[in-house]
C-alpha cells in the first residue's frame, strides 16, 4: 500500500512539473481575424503591398499582446498612395513568423499574383518593371552582389514621375546582383534576405539598413527586453516539443518559413 501510494505521489508530481514547463507564464491576446486579411479584404481591387512598418512586444500584468503597425503600398493609375495603422494586436504566431522581415513587404498583390513571401519592397512590381525605369551602370565600380562579392554593378534607376514612387523605390540603392537573388528566392516560393559582403541580411530586421533607419524600434526592444526575451523563450519550446513529436504525429495548419 505505501509503494502504490509513493507511486502515485511521484507520478502526480512527475505530471504537474511537466504541465508546468509546457505552461506559459503568461496569458496571450487572442485574434480573431489578422489585421493583414481585412487589409487583403478592403484591397481586393487594387495592387497593393502591406510593409511591416514596425512591431511590439506589450506585457501587462500576466497578459501578453503581439502587435505590428502597417505601410500599405496601392497603385491606383500609375501612382502611388499610401496609407498607414496604427499599432494592432495580431496573434501570436503570425509574429513569430514575421520576427525577420522589418521594413519588407509581407503580402504583396500585384498583376493579379498574391505573394505572402517575404520580399524587399517593391522587388516583385515595380523594380525590374520597365515601366517604372531601367538597369543602368552603378555609380560604383565594385559593390557586393547577392553573394557578397564584389563585382561591377548595374542599380535600378527609377523614372516614374510619382514623387511617392521615388520616395519609396530610391530609399536605398536597388542592384541588380540583389535583385537576381531575390528573382531565385521568388521562384521557390521563399522570403528573400539577400546578403551583404561581411554576410549579414540585407534586408529585413536584422539588416545594417534597417537598424540604422529603424532606430526606434531597437530602442524599445531593448527597454522591453523581459517581454522579448519571454517570448524567445516559449516560442525555443514550442519549437522543441514540435520537433520531439514530428516523427510519431503531424499539425496542420499555423504559420511558418
Amino acid at each position: 500500500m505505501y509503494i502504490k501510494t509513493l507511486l502515485a505521489l511521484s507520478l502526480t508530481t512527475l505530471l504537474l512539473y511537466s504541465c508546468g514547463s509546457d505552461s506559459p507564464s503568461y496569458r496571450v491576446h487572442k485574434v480573431t481575424v489578422e489585421p493583414s486579411t481585412k487589409i487583403i479584404q478592403d484591397n481586393k481591387d487594387h495592387d497593393f503591398s502591406i510593409v511591416l512598418d514596425d512591431m511590439d512586444i506589450d506585457k501587462t500584468g500576466d497578459l501578453m499582446t503581439y502587435k505590428h503597425k502597417y505601410v500599405i503600398l496601392k497603385v491606383m493609375d500609375d501612382s502611388l498612395v499610401v496609407d498607414s495603422t496604427d499599432f494592432m494586436p495580431v496573434g501570436q504566431a503570425y509574429f513569430a513568423k514575421h520576427e525577420k522581415d522589418l521594413g519588407m513587404e509581407i503580402v504583396s498583390k500585384h498583376n493579379g499574383t498574391m505573394s505572402t513571401a517575404a520580399s524587399p519592397v517593391g522587388y516583385g512590381w515595380a523594380i525590374g518593371n520597365p515601366e517604372y525605369g531601367e538597369w543602368v551602370p552603378s555609380d560604383s565600380t565594385a559593390t557586393a552582389d547577392n553573394t557578397g562579392n564584389a563585382s561591377t554593378e548595374r542599380r535600378w534607376r527609377h523614372r516614374t514621375p510619382s514623387l511617392l514612387f521615388w520616395y519609396w523605390m530610391l530609399r536605398r540603392p536597388s542592384t541588380r546582383g540583389d535583385y537576381r537573388g531575390y528573382t531565385q528566392a521568388r521562384t521557390q516560393g521563399k522570403s528573400y534576405y539577400g546578403r551583404t559582403s561581411t554576410g549579414t541580411p540585407r534586408h529585413g530586421t536584422t539588416s545594417p539598413y534597417q537598424q540604422k533607419t529603424r532606430s526606434k524600434f531597437y530602442s524599445r526592444a531593448g527597454a522591453n527586453s523581459s517581454a522579448w526575451g519571454e517570448h524567445k523563450t516559449r516560442k525555443t519550446s514550442s519549437s522543441s516539443r514540435y520537433r520531439k513529436g514530428s516523427s510519431t504525429r503531424s499539425r496542420s495548419g499555423g504559420f511558418g518559413k
